[in-house]
């Protein structure tokens, strides 16, 4: 008995794999329509599907349409001194549950992290489902940010 075939959706090089055509069909039509716009970063090629004889790549194939919904975020950057170089105010953008740097079920989670390199940049995020909850989660994520920034192992005394 042959397995059943896969139904892959290539959303500008974002590979997903569908047990059922109908449920990859339809997440590339919404990420068409979710990008239709253009991106600040250039241009995306339409999403498309294509059907293959089995999965070979990584994880497991979808058996129906993944989460999707409109997530915030927020960032921050600063150096070791406090001084703020980078920062990306609450925004949102709808999001897929394959999109794991965007996509969370939380009302909001934040963390704050030491970026490597010469210029020991200390970044706050935020992100989650519920806009409200993500500025109060990035009001936190900014003051464990600048509590930490000097600390940062790879500033220079």
């Amino acid at each position: 008995m042959s397995s059943p075939s896969v139904h892959v959706a290539d959303c500008d090089g974002l590979i997903i794999p569908f047990a059922r055509k109908a449920d990859a069909e339809a997440v590339a039509a919404q990420w068409n329509i979710d990008h239709a716009t253009g991106p600040s970063d250039g241009p995306h090629r339409p999403a498309t599907v294509v059907e293959v004889d089995a999965w070979l790549g990584e994880g497991a194939v979808w058996e129906h349409i993944p989460g999707y919904g409109l997530m915030w975020a927020a960032t921050v950057s600063y150096l070791p001194d406090g001084e703020c170089v980078r920062e990306w105010p609450v925004s949102g953008c709808w999001a897929w549950e394959f999109e794991e740097n965007d996509y969370t079920t939380a009302d909001a989670e934040w963390v704050t992290l030491y970026r490597p390199g010469p210029d020991a940049v200390t970044d706050a995020h935020a992100r989650g489902s519920d806009r409200d909850a993500v500025a109060e989660a990035y009001t936190i994520a900014r003051a464990e940010a600048l509590r930490l920034c000097g600390g940062h192992p790879d500033a220079r005394p």
